[in-house]
């Protein structure tokens, strides 16, 4: 009997981590809530993210998240976009300082493959999610324009691509960039090689769009 109570004072938040949780700055509380959702989205996929859920696993009120987001999916929403932008900086950062259009792109290929491959269930659930409205489904749209937008502005100034013509180019290369990648996690040790392949054939098609009449 004092086994079994001593094992439920164990599980039971103490007053002083009580004390700790409530003292979080909002953005620390906002990672927190985040960092929940993540691992539900991770060990049981989008539909176990609830507030519930989120509630139960940071042991706050129902409430309390309601003051930071009006929903689940606008919570998922936050979620999409905190590890998107953590991308987005590993791929600059592997881009910082590189020169010549193929060398950029394999290395843009290099740094998504690498972060993919830390973070696949989660992001592919993430990204590959057929929910066809609410907060997510905005941001995931909102997100594959300025994907789209990027690298055409990339073909357009580096390679000469009138700027319609390399709207439509990066939208069919963005098509292929998942398979590329799903093949070269599956791979492994020749994923490098893989990259270097699917940057070169990609490269090579857009320079000859260039030239088109």
């Amino acid at each position: 009997m004092k086994d079994q109570q001593t094992q439920a004072e164990a599980r039971t938040p103490s007053r002083t981590q009580r004390r700790v949780r409530r003292r979080m700055s909002r953005s620390q509380r906002r990672e927190s809530l985040l960092d929940a959702a993540a691992t539900l989205v991770t060990e049981t996929g989008l539909e176990a993210v609830t507030i519930e859920r989120i509630a139960n696993r940071c042991d706050i009120s129902r409430a309390l998240i309601y003051s930071y987001y009006s929903n689940s999916d606008e919570l998922l929403a936050a979620l999409f976009e905190r590890e998107v932008g953590a991308l987005d900086q590993r791929v600059l950062a592997r881009m910082n300082g590189l020169r010549g259009t193929e060398v950029r792109f394999h290395a843009a290929m290099s740094a998504v493959h690498d972060v993919v491959r830390e973070k696949a269930l989660l992001l592919g659930r993430l990204f590959q999610t057929h929910r066809a409205d609410g907060a997510l489904s905005v941001a995931r749209r909102n997100r594959q324009a300025f994907v789209r937008d990027f690298f055409a502005r990339q073909m357009h100034d580096e390679l000469g691509v009138p700027l319609p013509r390399a709207r439509i180019a990066a939208g069919i290369w963005l098509a292929a960039v998942n398979g590329a990648l799903m093949q070269a996690i599956s791979d492994g040790e020749s994923a490098d090689e893989l990259l270097q392949i699917f940057s070169r054939m990609a490269v090579s098609s857009v320079r000859a769009l260039a030239d088109m009449a």
